[in-house]
């Protein structure tokens, strides 16, 4: 099935960021970036960051803390998130499933970060 992916506005007044993790299967490096834009789609902000080695969950919630701090210190407050991890967005929807995960203090920054924005939507996409 052919999907159509076409970058979408966020509403008017809301701001859009759109993160994304990378692993180099062969060697472990993992890296991260992303991109806030306003309502009408201009550029805000962004960021790129090497990581170091590692998995690809790492990267993919790596680039979730980096892009939510943008937001904080952007002083932004109604946030679209979207990323194409589904796990990372599964893991910062249920909470109460993380446990002892290796990851949950990192997972924990996250939720600090987005309980900072009045208004934050994190969707999973393609």
């Amino acid at each position: 099935i052919q999907v159509e992916l076409a970058w979408v506005h966020p509403r008017i007044g809301a701001f859009k960021l759109n993160v994304d993790g990378t692993c180099k299967p062969c060697s472990g490096a993992i890296g991260a970036g992303g991109v806030i834009r306003d309502s009408v789609g201009d550029w805000v902000g962004g960021f790129s960051v090497n990581l170091g080695t590692g998995q690809i969950l790492d990267a993919e919630l790596w680039g979730l803390f980096f892009g939510l701090q943008l937001a904080v210190a952007r002083g932004i407050s109604n946030l679209v998130i979207e990323m194409d991890s589904a796990l990372v967005v599964h893991l910062m929807m249920n909470p109460d499933t993380i446990g002892g995960h290796p990851l949950a203090g990192l997972l924990a920054s996250c939720w600090d970060f987005m309980n900072m924005l009045r208004d934050c939507d994190l969707q999973h996409v393609y």
